[in-house]
């Protein structure tokens, strides 16, 4: 018999979209009202594009959330932390978050470090996505906190490369999770019996 992997993770999802973590406002509902641009997430890369209408985030948030749920459904993963994984990167680009929110790559974290003890057992599109996750974590972890710093400073040569910065920041974070939504969707068409640990899903 299969045993289901994610279906407290897909309840998990679906609970932080309809309400917020501690019972107040739906973090989309915030979006909705909050007119500061944000770190990554689509609506503040509108604002930041000067895009007036709210349509085009809009639909953009709605294609990744249908396809991140397609994904999920689809995936043969063994564990909650593959699918927690991808979700993180979701929820930060569909709800609002400024950069010191991207603890929430905490979970990416543990993905990380449990891929690199089974490394010669990983698939080429998991380790694609494991190494895109590992240079985001250090990104926007460690070299971020420098290049903030020096922007709060006025540094000029900073000032005029930051929005090239910026974009390069974004594009790798959605390209990773772009990734991760293949990575996951595609799992589908391998074997189980192939998959890593999958011994220990089947009785």
């Amino acid at each position: 018999m299969l045993k289901s992997a994610n279906t407290p993770s897909l309840h998990l999802g679906g609970l932080w979209l309809r309400s917020g973590p501690t019972g107040g406002e739906t973090p989309l509902l915030v979006v909705q009202v909050v007119h500061r641009a944000g770190h990554l997430d689509v609506f503040g890369l509108a604002m930041r594009l000067g895009l007036g209408s709210r349509l085009v985030p809009l639909v953009a948030a709605c294609t990744l959330t249908v396809a991140v749920l397609l994904a999920a459904l689809r995936s043969r993963a063994q564990t909650d932390l593959t699918l927690l994984c991808l979700f993180s990167l979701f929820a930060y680009i569909v709800v609002y978050h400024l950069a010191y929110d991207l603890v929430v790559l905490i979970i990416p974290l543990f993905y990380v470090l449990s891929r690199m003890q089974v490394w010669s057992e990983v698939d080429v599109l998991d380790r694609i996505w494991t190494i895109m996750l590992a240079v985001l974590l250090g990104w926007t972890w460690f070299a971020d906190r420098l290049v903030q710093t020096m922007k709060t400073q006025h540094i000029e040569w900073v000032m005029h490369a930051y929005p090239t910065y910026y974009a390069a920041t974004a594009v790798w974070f959605y390209a990773t999770t772009l990734i991760g939504i293949l990575a996951l969707g595609t799992r589908l068409a391998i074997p189980l019996e192939r998959l890593p640990g999958a011994a220990g899903v089947i009785n």
